[in-house]
C-alpha cells in the first residue's frame, strides 16, 4: 500500500523539525542563550540578570510567530493553513497526530540544549501570554519528550533517535487516552 497524503506529511514534517533542530542546536541563539544561563562567578557580579535575559531571549525565539515557532512554516511546508489536514498520520498506524506536536517537541529539546532548567521549561508554557499562546496536557507531554530526547541524546541526537523519540512520544499519547485522559490532539482512524 502507497503512503497516503497525510502520511507522507508526516514524514515530511519529521525530517523538517529533525532539520530545525539540528540547525538551532547549532545556532547563534543557542549559543548565546547557554552563555546567558551560565551561573556567573561570585565576582562577576554585573551578570546577576543574565539568566532572567537568557530565559527572555528565548521566550522572543520560541513566541507565536518567532522564529522557533513552527506551526507557521509547518503550515506552509504542507501547504494546509487549518482543518483536519494539520492532524498527520503517523506511517503504518491508525493514529493522527495534531501538528503543533512538532514545534512544542522542538521547545522542550532546543530549551534544555540551552540550558534553561526542566522546571522552567515545563512552567513557563503554562502561563498564558501572548508570548507562548495557550497550554494543554498534550503541549506538557510534548515538551517533556523534547527534554527527555535531549537528556537521552544530547547534542548528537540522529534522526533514528528522533523518529524513535516521536513513536515513543506518540505511544504515550495513545495510552493517556486510552486510561481516559482527554487528548484531541490524537485521533485514530485512516485517511
Amino acid at each position: 500500500m502507497h503512503p497516503t497524503t497525510s502520511e507522507q506529511n508526516f514524514t515530511k514534517v519529521e525530517t523538517f523539525m529533525y532539520d530545525e533542530t539540528t540547525k538551532n542546536l547549532k545556532s547563534d541563539e543557542v549559543k548565546r542563550i547557554q552563555d546567558l544561563m551560565r551561573s556567573p562567578k561570585p565576582w562577576e557580579i554585573w551578570k546577576k540578570n543574565d539568566a532572567l535575559m537568557g530565559q527572555l531571549e528565548f521566550a522572543r525565539m520560541v513566541q507565536v510567530d518567532g522564529p522557533w515557532d513552527h506551526k507557521p512554516q509547518i503550515q506552509d511546508l504542507v501547504g494546509i493553513h487549518k482543518g483536519d489536514g494539520l492532524f498527520f498520520q503517523q506511517p503504518g498506524t491508525d493514529r493522527q497526530v495534531y501538528y503543533d506536536m512538532w514545534s512544542n517537541l522542538h521547545f522542550g529539546y532546543i530549551g534544555k540544549a540551552a540550558g534553561i532548567d526542566d522546571g522552567a521549561l515545563m512552567a513557563v508554557p503554562n502561563i498564558p501570554t501572548p508570548l507562548t499562546g495557550g497550554n494543554d496536557v498534550t503541549d506538557d507531554m510534548y515538551v517533556r519528550a523534547g527534554i527527555d530526547m535531549f537528556n537521552k541524546y544530547g547534542t548528537n541526537m540522529t534522526f533514528e533517535q528522533f523518529g524513535q523519540g516521536v513513536n515513543q512520544l506518540i505511544d504515550q499519547l495513545a495510552a493517556a487516552q486510552q486510561s481516559g485522559t482527554q487528548i484531541d490532539q490524537l485521533r485514530l482512524g485512516y485517511k
